[in-house]
């Protein structure tokens, strides 16, 4: 019988929905595991960085689930968002329970900067070098899941479908939800207006919910595998619904500057909390890959555009 996720589907609403008898609280301390001890950076740091430090630590630790050495698996492109990701997991459970994946064509940015992180994250890596032809099969494997992936869809969810066909460890996890949630994408940043940013912002929080998270389920039940995604547990999704646009970026500072200050009391690196933002499908490579089989003929993808990502 397939896995399932036990993450259910939030209800995405424009309103907060934090109860108005229940403030936030945070910890000066993020609970760590006895044998790892917490490092913290000396960048200064905002309430909303411990907060969401908090939730990403506690939500992680009530994930149940088969925990055991060898089956968890965690898709890591070596940015801030599986970074911090690595860094809850093996704060939590250890660093003997978990593997790092990174997927991409020979010389990807992926590549590249899963490997220049991983020692600091330490945790055992294992990157998987893709062929032009490897990356072709597995996407028309995808559009036989999910036929109506528009190019884009497919281009960033074939990591993630490489990662849930290949690897044995059942539990897969994954920093899915972090652009939309802490403002990651450039476009919120090159758009002015607050009011059209704020905009852009809800409509692919509410795509992300509506669309996305249905598409990779869907990947996740056809191999039999559960998806864990620390960013859509749904206390954090609570918790960034009363974030300000402020506290997410500045046309100064960049974008997800909560989500930055959390890596840095998580203990990461300057050079990875301040990492721009790549998308899976360019740090992978695997854009390109695409684009150059579809013009030979050799992908089975009806013509869709961007729109096709609208709910």
């Amino acid at each position: 019988m397939p896995a399932k996720s036990d993450f259910s589907t939030p209800t995405y609403s424009d309103q907060p929905t934090t109860s108005p008898d229940q403030p936030t609280t945070y910890s000066d301390q993020p609970t760590t595991s006895p044998d790892q001890p917490t490092t913290y950076s000396d960048q200064p740091t905002t309430a909303p960085a411990h907060t969401l430090t908090t939730l990403l630590l506690e939500g992680f630790r009530d994930e149940p689930g088969d925990t055991a050495p060898g089956n968890m698996a965690i898709m890591y492109s070596g940015g801030l968002d599986s970074a911090v990701v690595s860094m809850v997991a093996k704060m939590t459970l250890g660093r003997k329970r978990f593997t790092l994946h990174t997927f991409g064509v020979p010389g990807s940015r992926d590549l590249d900067n899963a490997r220049e992180g991983v020692d600091f994250i330490d945790l055992t890596w294992h990157d998987h070098i893709l062929t032009d032809d490897e990356i072709l099969k597995a996407a028309n494997e995808l559009l036989e899941v999910v036929p109506d992936l528009s190019l884009l869809e497919l281009s960033f969810e074939l990591p993630l479908f490489l990662g849930l066909r290949s690897l044995d460890e059942t539990i897969i996890i994954t920093g899915q939800g972090a652009d939309e949630l802490f403002g990651g994408y450039a476009r919120y940043r090159e758009t002015v207006d607050p009011l059209l940013r704020m905009f852009m912002l809800d409509k692919d929080r509410v795509r992300l919910f509506t669309r996305t998270r249905k598409i990779e389920q869907k990947i996740a039940d056809h191999f039999g595998k559960r998806l864990v995604a620390p960013f859509l547990h749904d206390s954090v999704i609570q918790f960034t619904s009363t974030l300000k646009l402020d506290d997410l970026m500045d046309m100064a500072d960049g974008n997800k500057l909560v989500l930055r200050e959390a890596g840095r009391i998580l203990g990461l690196p300057e050079r990875i909390c301040s990492r721009p933002k790549l998308a899976a499908q360019y740090g992978s490579g695997i854009s390109k890959v695409l684009k150059r089989q579809r013009k030979r003929g050799l992908l089975n993808l009806e013509a869709k555009g961007e729109k096709d990502l609208s709910p």
